[in-house]
């Protein structure tokens, strides 16, 4: 199996209380969803299997472990990313797509000028940001407007240059084409 056929779907945080809970933050829309995947593992393959699972605020859940029995045992899990199978995935609709898909996609302007490629899909709270690297680092904000094209088949994406900001020491000036 290789990476292009698995997909992180939530990362444990911490060890909750003393009977080896654990803090998971999911990556799924509905944080509950996490628990109608039928088989979760991590990049060691050792197999994880939901004993009890209850939602916290936001998309943080609480979950119980089958062999997880103490809070020793849930601490070392701490950092530990949670994967499926892609194949558990449903077929995302014509527009639609995961945002796994996009890493490793090239990115170009509407010129053609080679920008490199996205390396993460991220958001720190104010709404998703395509994180890209190529001669520079840059981030730009994941909106039609700013990411017009993406062709999955061709695996690249066309950005508007209007909405690139580089990393510089003039941290207001933007490209100039």
């Amino acid at each position: 199996m290789t990476n292009s056929d698995t997909l992180v779907i939530a990362k444990i945080i911490g060890a909750h209380g003393i009977q080896g809970a654990v803090r998971i933050q999911s990556y799924t829309t509905n944080p509950l969803d996490f628990q109608n995947y039928k088989h979760i593992f991590d990049k060691k393959d050792h197999n994880y299997v939901i004993k009890t699972i209850r939602s916290q605020k936001d998309n943080f859940l609480v979950v119980k472990f089958k062999d997880c029995d103490d809070r020793n045992m849930a601490e070392a899990l701490k950092g530990t990313e949670l994967l499926i199978n892609k194949s558990e995935l449903a077929t995302p609709d014509e527009e639609e797509f995961y945002y796994n898909d996009l890493i490793g996609m090239k990115v170009q302007d509407q010129d053609g000028k080679d920008w490199g490629t996205i390396r993460h899909v991220v958001n720190y709270g104010a709404g998703d940001l395509l994180d890209i690297i190529g001669d520079v680092a840059f981030m730009i904000q994941f909106t039609k407007d700013a990411v017009p094209e993406i062709n999955l088949n061709e695996r690249h994406v066309t950005i508007n240059k209007e909405y690139i900001v580089l990393p510089n020491k003039d941290e207001d000036e933007n490209v100039e084409g």
